[in-house]
């Protein structure tokens, strides 16, 4: 089975809402570094936005932390849900959970491939792992029907989130985050080098994505 073409695709509109603080910066400028706020909403403009209040709420926190460049306040933002009460069971579905740590993945790589890394960004990653972890403990039992393995160790985090992304299917998906590849399963590279890895002509490989393009496949949960 292929992994990429079980994902629905989904054509999000982009985010147009104005960031404050922020200017557009005409083509004929200097190049120059953009500030973090601008990098970080080129980078989520095709993310959907949760419409669910509790679930907006959380995505909105999450993204004006991101935003502001605090690594420490969006994993603040992931770990602490207003509105809900503790101990309560939120599963694989919750709502606002997927879009929120995707957001958190893309916004932390983007910023660090163009040499401004967020600030506390592994305290962030941390989070996001975290979050990922206890939802994946919870998804339903079975034998794992393709495994997620990150191009690099950068990609880990991107993997475990990748891996309930495309998990919403009907296929058992985990991350792999050891050096060997996996015995017999099949195997998806995430990453955006991933067409790089040694194992991207394997026979039981099921594709190279990176995983901003695994995260569009998020509609917006109605």
């Amino acid at each position: 089975m292929n992994v990429l073409a079980a994902a629905p695709t989904v054509l999000i509109a982009p985010v147009t809402a104005p960031i404050p603080g922020t200017v557009i910066v005409p083509a004929v400028a200097p190049v120059f570094t953009p500030p973090a706020a601008l990098l970080v909403a080129q980078a989520l403009a095709g993310m959907a936005r949760p419409v669910e209040a509790l679930a907006s709420g959380r995505f909105d926190r999450v993204v004006a932390a991101l935003y502001r460049a605090d690594g420490l306040g969006a994993a603040a933002a992931l770990s602490v849900d207003e509105g809900v009460d503790e101990g309560v069971d939120e599963g694989v579905d919750e709502p606002g959970l997927l879009p929120s740590l995707s957001a958190a993945v893309i916004a932390e790589e983007a910023l660090r491939r163009a040499g401004s890394p967020l600030a506390d960004g592994e305290r962030l990653l941390l989070a996001v792992r975290r979050r990922a972890h206890a939802a994946q403990i919870r998804s339903s039992p079975g034998s794992t029907t393709c495994w997620i393995i990150p191009a690099t160790r950068e990609d880990r985090t991107a993997a475990e989130v990748a891996a309930l992304i495309l998990g919403r299917s009907l296929m058992i998906c985990r991350p792999w985050l050891w050096d060997s590849l996996p015995g017999s399963s099949p195997f998806l590279l995430v990453g955006r080098d991933s067409h790089r890895h040694p194992a991207a002509g394997h026979h039981r490989c099921q594709g190279c994505a990176p995983f901003p393009r695994i995260a569009a496949s998020l509609a917006p949960l109605r």
